[in-house]
Formats: structure tokens, C-alpha cells, sequence
């Protein structure tokens, strides 16, 4: 927390708050690793495009609920913040597009 300090006073700095507008439940896959995208029906998907958006914070934790009782074909199950573009989630942090558009730099992999 930042404090500013004034003459005779002091002024908080507000802490900065998500400007998402729904959230998407995201996790790892256990075998490959790849991000995996949660639809509404529970199921499962590699593309973001196919993940449901939900608006409502406790849907949200129901859905993360459902997720970690599937531990055996997922890992570590979160929620982000997207904003919804003609009905396709679009990831707000930089950390999630990463994850959705693959590696930054190639693979030099053999397989």
C-alpha cells in the first residue's frame, strides 16, 4: 500500500481493480500440460474461443468447485478475467493470452 503524503495530510493510493466483465475457469492439463479451458456443461477444451464466460462470481466458484474434483485430468483450476467480443472470451492479463496463443518464442523440439 502506497501512502502520499501532502501538506497536513495523507492520501491512500486505490488498489488497482480487474476491468473484466466475466471470468473464465482455466486449468492444466495433467498429461501434456497445455492450458484447458472449462465449458459450462463441465467438460473440457484447448481453445479459449470454447470456453463458456460466466458474469456471476458465485457460478464462477461452483464451476472451481466442479474442477477440483476432476484432479486426475486437470491441475491447479483458477478463474480469469476476460471481456466477451462477439460472444469469444478475450483474456485481460498478459499472463492468460500467453497461455491462450502458445509460446512466445518457437520450440526446438524433435517430436
Amino acid at each position: 500500500m502506497y501512502i502520499y503524503y501532502r501538506t497536513r495530510s495523507c492520501k491512500m493510493a486505490r488498489m488497482a481493480q480487474p476491468k473484466g466483465t466475466h471470468f473464465v475457469v482455466s486449468a492444466g492439463d495433467t498429461l501434456t500440460g497445455a492450458p484447458m479451458y472449462m465449458k459450462l456443461d463441465g467438460t473440457w477444451t484447448s481453445k479459449l474461443s470454447e470456453a463458456t464466460p460466466i458474469d456471476d462470481e458465485a457460478q464462477r466458484d461452483a464451476l472451481i468447485s466442479l474442477a477440483r474434483g476432476q484432479e486426475r485430468l486437470i491441475c491447479d483450476p483458477h478463474a480469469f478475467n476476460v471481456t466477451v467480443d462477439n460472444g469469444s472470451p478475450v483474456p485481460i492479463s498478459v499472463r492468460e493470452k500467453v497461455r491462450a496463443l502458445g509460446p512466445t518464442t518457437p520450440l526446438r523440439r524433435p517430436d
